[in-house]
C-alpha cells in the first residue's frame, strides 16, 4: 500500500472513531482526535502531493462524505455545549445576587410567594 493509502486509512479510522465518540458523548476522545486528525491530514497531504493519483477519486470522496458527516456532528455537540453552559449561566444567576443568596453569600428570606408584595398604586 502506499503511503498516501496508509495515511487515508489512518484518517479515515480517526474520523469514524471521532464520529463514535460524539455519538457516545465522549468528549475526551473528541479532544485526543482532534490533534490526531491534524497530523493525519498533514501526512496526507503531503503524501498526495508527491504522487496525486496515488488515491482514487471515489475513495477521496468518501473521505469528503467522512469530514462532512462529522462536521455536522461536530457542530452538534458545540451547541449542545453551548445551550448547556447557558442553562448552567441562569441557573447560577437564580442562585445569586437576585435569587436566593444575597450579596454576601448569606440565604435570603423565603417570600411567601413570588413577586408578592403591597401594591400601593390605588
Amino acid at each position: 500500500m502506499s503511503r498516501a493509502g496508509r495515511a487515508l486509512d489512518a484518517l479515515e479510522t480517526t474520523l469514524k472513531r471521532e464520529i463514535a465518540a460524539m455519538e457516545r458523548g465522549d468528549f475526551e476522545t473528541l479532544v485526543e482526535t482532534r490533534q490526531k486528525k491534524e497530523t493525519q491530514g498533514a501526512e496526507l497531504e503531503s503524501a498526495l502531493s508527491e504522487n496525486p493519483g496515488a488515491i482514487s477519486r471515489d475513495r477521496l470522496f468518501g473521505l469528503r462524505q467522512l469530514i462532512d458527516r462529522n462536521a455536522v456532528g461536530l457542530t452538534a455537540a458545540m451547541e449542545a455545549t453551548g445551550t448547556a453552559a447557558k442553562e448552567v449561566i441562569e441557573a447560577r444567576k437564580s442562585l445569586t445576587i437576585h435569587g436566593k443568596y444575597g450579596p454576601t453569600g448569606q440565604k435570603r428570606a423565603e417570600k411567601t410567594a413570588p413577586g408578592s408584595g403591597i401594591n400601593k398604586v390605588f
